[in-house]
């Protein structure tokens, strides 16, 4: 399938990275973040419910960017990628949204970095400031309602694939979460044996943001483990 390039501006000026277009799974067009060494291995971040690349700012804008390619996505439906009223309802195309980028970004062996379906105000220990807060309503709000609709929906879960999953993993998990139970993260373990699991306290279910640095180091060290 062809792809198309083209440079969007920011609204956000704490990012200097770089934007492109990516054309995905049935023709929707997806929109992707870039920042950091693009000599550097690639970590693609995936979002969460109704949330966008801005997620991850404190990832693309961190001393990751010093030695790895950080690339993040908005996924159909959200943020800054197309948005048509079937987006989300033909499953198998979600992953080939992610299958586009990495291919068509030329990312050699990326690392996958992905996150949740976490209510916003359930997702922090401590809320964030108000700057940071309503830049996360605004784009929440960006999501449309049919959006939304379809993800509740979904009647698909991936279990089954998880026991044929063969590459390294490595599970992030807040101690503090309000949305996730621990018995989650041991019920992936069990079906997922190699993975390694690190537990991080005073953590809600967004432990990049909860706990920035700690989780910057989980994700390096996994990294330079491979």
């Amino acid at each position: 399938m062809a792809t198309h390039y083209a440079p969007i501006a920011s609204a956000q000026p704490v990012f200097s990275g770089s934007h492109t277009l990516v054309m995905g799974g049935n023709g929707v067009r997806l929109h992707v973040a870039e920042s950091g060494n693009p000599r550097g291995r690639p970590i693609l971040f995936i979002h969460g419910f109704s949330q966008s690349w801005l997620a991850w700012r404190r990832q693309l804008s961190s001393d990751l960017a010093n030695d790895y390619r950080l690339i993040a996505m908005d996924l159909r439906g959200h943020g800054q990628s197309d948005k048509p009223r079937d987006a989300m309802a033909i499953v198998p195309k979600w992953a080939d949204d992610v299958a586009a980028v990495i291919r068509d970004l030329h990312l050699e062996q990326p690392v996958l970095c992905g996150w949740s379906y976490g209510c916003l105000r359930m997702c922090f220990v401590q809320e964030p400031d108000a700057q940071d807060l309503y830049l996360m309503l605004g784009y929440n709000l960006a999501v449309p309602p049919h959006v939304r609709q379809a993800l509740f929906s979904r009647l698909i879960d991936n279990d089954d694939l998880l026991p044929t999953i063969r590459k390294p993993v490595v599970v992030v998990h807040g101690m503090k979460d309000a949305i996730v139970k621990p018995s989650i993260v041991e019920q992936h373990k069990s079906q997922l044996p190699h993975a390694r699991v690190h537990m991080l306290p005073e953590t809600g279910h967004a432990p990049f943001w909860d706990a920035t640095q700690s989780f910057n180091r989980c994700l390096r060290a996994f990294c330079e483990g491979l």
